[in-house]
Formats: structure tokens, C-alpha cells, sequence
């Protein structure tokens, strides 16, 4: 089997194509005016400047950047140019300050197959206006992957096994981090348990200065809020040996959280560049978040951008 990749914004995910194939996604369909100097503010909403977006909803699930305040925009008035925002602000800002904001927030792409692949993104005209010049992109120096490279190995009968049913099982395992931040479940591993007495041995690879914890569930049943079945806190324990006993209490994360900052779930921007942008090495199941933003030209109008994406595998 290849390496495959995933791209995944949100909650949906799309396959990736291979080597030198456009990948036609549009990571945003309009773009207008994101920059500028507050006209007021509040706590807990802003009114950007006059050449802003009048349409309603825009500008909503944006990152909104201003001094070193990162938060989220909630909703959006176009007739009043008034952005509400999540979380708070603390300091409010203040008239005439310097305001930008960031349309695509964090996006993963995970390698879903069993090798490893080494490769860049460039990006293609697309769309009715080429996009790809004014687009921008970035790693995130911040958040982690899911732990990658698991494997589970069922053992011998008569190991002390411990299971209430034999059957098909399903494990993830996260990385987690102090203060109470954690990433998303790693790809999932199925072993069969034709034997109640047998063992299954979890392993994966090392994720820097973390620890760890896996979730199990029956195949045929639906991840709950019981599902723990392992913790530790020791970032070079990568082995956990599941006897079949109970899950305990804990649900598996649905967002990653180890990237966030005490303003933003989201941390702070790193610098954007053209690209092509080297991905380095995707181990199978390793993920890495990417920062993705347009960077609009004076006088470039505002109908839709459109960019291609394509994997150069080296």
C-alpha cells in the first residue's frame, strides 16, 4: 500500500491526489478587504473600517489578530461592519488599532497510508481570478500530531487475558500535554480477540515531551464516554499491553488542543511565505497543521480567488 493523504479542515476530511495532481480546493470564496484600523471596539466585539466585507456572515470562523490578541469571529454584520468575537477580549482594544485577520485557520494533513512520504505544496491558478499568487502558507510550530506509526499485536492464548467477549476491537491512541491540552486520536488500529486469555500489545512512536493515552471501543459500536483505558505521563512510555479489562471513564478528543494559546485555540500565526512549502517527512499516521491565509494585492478584485494545491512527492 502507498502513502495516502488526508486533508482535513473542521470536521470533514478529503482524499489527497497523488504525485503532480491538482488538488481543487477553494479555501475561501470571496475574498474582501481583512485588514485595517478599528473604528471601535468592545469587549467582546469590533467595528472594522468602511471598505470591509458588507455581506453578512463573512469574515465568521475567522481568526482576528490585533496587538498580540488572537480570537475568533462569531458572526459577522455587513450593513454595520460589527464582527463579534470568542473569546473576549482583555484589554479591549482601542479605536485606530491595527486590525488583520486570518481566513483558514489550522489545516491537517496526515499521511493515512503504511510508508513513509517526503514532499512539498505548490500552488496552481484555479478558479475564475488566479488566487495562487496571493496565496501564503506555513507550517504550525505548535501544535503536535497524533501519535503515528501505531501498531497493535495480538499475543498467545493463556497470557492472562482478561476479555468479557472475543470479537473485533478498535484502539486510538493521543499525545497529551501539561495544562490539559491533547491532540486528536491517531489512525485507527483493529485486531481480532479469537481468545479471551490473549493480550493485545499497542506500540507507536515517540511524540516530544508528551505523554500519553489510549481508547478502545468494539468495532461495531460507536466511540462513548467510557472508552479510557490507559494514561501515562511519561513521554518515552510507547508500549501499552490492553488484557481486555474495562474501560474506565474518558471520552476520545475530537479537536487537538496542544497548539493553543491562553487568547486563541488556535495559538499564534507564524510567518506565511509563498510557496512551494516543504512538508518534510509524513511518517504513516503522522499529521502536521498548516497555517493557510490570502495575501491580496491592492486593486485585485474581490470575486473568487481560487487556488490549486499539488503534492510534489520527492
Amino acid at each position: 500500500m502507498a502513502a495516502s493523504l488526508v486533508y482535513q479542515e473542521g470536521d470533514g476530511e478529503t482524499a489527497m491526489p497523488g504525485s503532480t495532481e491538482t488538488f481543487p480546493k477553494h479555501f475561501a470564496d470571496t475574498v474582501a478587504k481583512r485588514s485595517g484600523n478599528l473604528v471601535s471596539a468592545t469587549a467582546d466585539d469590533v467595528t472594522l473600517e468602511a471598505a470591509a466585507s458588507s455581506r453578512n456572515g463573512d469574515y465568521v470562523g475567522n481568526l482576528f489578530l490585533t496587538g498580540s490578541q488572537v480570537v475568533t469571529i462569531t458572526a459577522y454584520r455587513g450593513d454595520t461592519r460589527k464582527a463579534t468575537v470568542s473569546p473576549a477580549f482583555s484589554p479591549t482594544p482601542t479605536a485606530s488599532d491595527a486590525y488583520s485577520m486570518v481566513s483558514a485557520r489550522r489545516v491537517a494533513v496526515q499521511n493515512i497510508g503504511d510508508v513513509p512520504i517526503t514532499f512539498d505544496f505548490d500552488f496552481l491558478p484555479a478558479g475564475q481570478t488566479d488566487g495562487s499568487a496571493f496565496f501564503r502558507a506555513a507550517l504550525d510550530p505548535d501544535t503536535l500530531s497524533p501519535p503515528y506509526n501505531v501498531a497493535a499485536v495480538l499475543g498467545a492464548a493463556g497470557a492472562g487475558g482478561v476479555w468479557g467477549a472475543t470479537g473485533s476491537y478498535d484502539w486510538r491512541v493521543i499525545a497529551t500535554k501539561t495544562g490539559g491540552k491533547v491532540t486528536t486520536g491517531s489512525v485507527l488500529v483493529t485486531v481480532t480477540v479469537d481468545v479471551t486469555t490473549k493480550k493485545v500489545t499497542l506500540t507507536w512512536s515517540k511524540i516530544f515531551g508528551t505523554g500519553y493515552q489510549v481508547y478502545r471501543k468494539l468495532s461495531s459500536g460507536s466511540w462513548g464516554a467510557t472508552d479510557l483505558v490507559f494514561t501515562t505521563a511519561d513521554p518515552d512510555v510507547l508500549t501499552f499491553v490492553d488484557d481486555g479489562t474495562a474501560a474506565g471513564a474518558g471520552a476520545l478528543p475530537v479537536v487537538n488542543t496542544t497548539g493553543a494559546s491562553a487568547t486563541s485555540p488556535f495559538g499564534p500565526a507564524p510567518t506565511l511565505a509563498a510557496g512551494p512549502l516543504d512538508m518534510g517527512t509524513l511518517n504513516p499516521g503522522e499529521q502536521k497543521m498548516l497555517w493557510l491565509d490570502w495575501l491580496i494585492s491592492s486593486g485585485v478584485p474581490t470575486t473568487l480567488l481560487g487556488v490549486g494545491l499539488t503534492v510534489n512527492e520527492r
